[in-house]
């Protein structure tokens, strides 16, 4: 199971592609299309609650639910890092990673 957001530099959802390659319950792979509904939400507070009400029980799956609930952090330190780099080279500070 995998999920690949599109994200702007705001952490709006452009797009989602959801995708069961294995699950345990057919319905998985079934329900796939509806993480489309998430798109233009905002990763942010109230994360877990958005994607709960737009994905979460029957039109999801739980697994897929575990890993959106990650990707919002590993969307802020990919792209908090990305916003912090660049501001430090406008300043003229360079890449200090």
């Amino acid at each position: 199971m995998w999920i690949r957001l599109t994200m702007d530099g705001d952490f709006v959802i452009k797009d989602v592609e959801a995708v069961t390659d294995g699950s345990p319950y057919s319905a998985c792979g079934e329900i796939v299309g509806n993480y489309k509904d998430i798109i233009g939400l905002r990763i942010g507070a109230g994360w877990a609650r958005a994607i709960r009400q737009k994905v979460g029980g029957i039109k999801g799956c739980t697994h897929q639910m575990e890993i959106l609930r990650v990707l919002a952090t590993v969307a802020y330190q990919t792209i908090g890092s990305a916003k912090a780099r660049e501001l430090r080279e406008k300043e003229g500070g360079g890449d200090r990673n």
